[in-house]
């Protein structure tokens, strides 16, 4: 790790009181939403957590494809607890998926949020990582 990426996980346990067990570039669909927010995912002693943290970089913006939202202009920080997470869904990939598709990992995490409410989050990261499967760990999920 640079001292960049050392400095701001050193922050992030000093503002949270968490400490980092994995971290991965990913992305999250939202119900609809077929190409998902890139961001970062991790998860740590306590929870799973995804971080969007828009950039504002012009020379990217002239070769999008789609047309920026106002709601990717400001950060998202979503928290999920360990035992609010209800299951973890992991798609079997079919040959099509391997050869076609993304080489990320796609999986589904029904989490109770603090209303009460089911909500299920996709959630799209570098295989290399296994959050899935560490995910699974964390909460006692097989």
């Amino acid at each position: 790790m640079d001292n960049t990426a050392e400095q701001f996980w050193k922050n992030f346990e000093m503002e949270t009181g968490e400490k980092l067990d994995v971290a991965s570039m990913g992305q999250l669909f939202e119900p609809g939403d077929t190409r998902g927010e890139w961001g970062l995912i991790f998860l740590t002693d306590m929870a799973l957590r995804y971080r969007h943290m828009p950039s504002q970089n012009s020379i990217l913006s002239l070769f999008s494809m789609r047309p920026t939202p106002s709601s990717t202009s400001k950060e998202v920080d979503l928290v999920f607890p360990y035992a609010s997470i209800i299951s973890i869904e992991t798609p079997q990939r079919t040959w099509k998926d391997k050869l076609f598709g993304s080489p990320f990992q796609r999986f589904t995490v029904t989490v109770t949020t603090a209303g009460g409410t089911e909500r299920k989050l996709t959630l799209s990261s570098d295989p290399s990582h296994k959050l899935a499967e560490k995910l699974r760990g964390h909460c006692g999920k097989s």
